[in-house]
């Protein structure tokens, strides 16, 4: 899961030349592939890291949904149109990664890679080739924020931490309810 291409967070604000990708495919032919998500994909994700299956359905029913999903070793990702507005974000519970949102200087990987553990990374459904990104839905703005209110409110505060750029737990009427 190690990018094999140095400098490749470049590759979340620049597009790589024709050139450049058919020479990765020429010298790093035993590689996984990954998405950089951001500016210059024009892709944000929401990806999803449990096998717990109360919080997975907690999840999938809160969550907004796409067209494109993919599915992994745990959990889930889902693929939406990057809006310059989206922050990348994590929420954990109990310490452990629960989601994040993947907007800009990240990277997800994507079938038919193979994850560490020897399981496959696949599609359900169409892949994101079979879509033009144009048509995928925007990712909601505080995607994290409202999902780590509804995680607190069934799960209790203490036991959900939601870091980065924008946070929902910490002023405003968001604050006022968990309070």
């Amino acid at each position: 899961k190690m990018p094999a291409i140095k400098g490749w967070n470049d590759f979340c604000v620049n597009k790589p030349t024709k050139e450049q990708i058919e020479q990765w495919g020429l010298t790093f032919n035993d590689s996984n592939i990954a998405l950089t998500t951001g500016a210059a994909s024009g892709i944000a994700v929401i990806d999803v890291d449990t096998n717990d299956a109360e919080l997975l359905e907690v999840l999938r029913a809160n969550l907004p949904s796409s067209p494109i999903e993919r599915v992994g070793s745990k959990g889930f990702a889902r693929f939406f149109k990057w809006n310059n507005v989206s922050k990348t974000e994590t929420v954990k519970m109990n310490g452990e990664v629960i989601f994040e949102v993947l907007a800009d200087n990240k990277k997800i990987t994507i079938p038919p890679s193979i994850h560490p553990n020897g399981m496959e990374y696949v599609w359900v459904g169409p892949s994101l080739l079979d879509i033009d990104k144009n048509d995928l839905p925007t990712l909601p703005p505080n995607c994290a924020g409202n999902l780590n209110s509804v995680l607190s409110a069934l799960y209790g505060v203490d036991a959900v931490s939601h870091k980065g750029k924008v946070s929902s737990m910490t002023n405003g009427r968001t604050d006022a309810l968990v309070k």
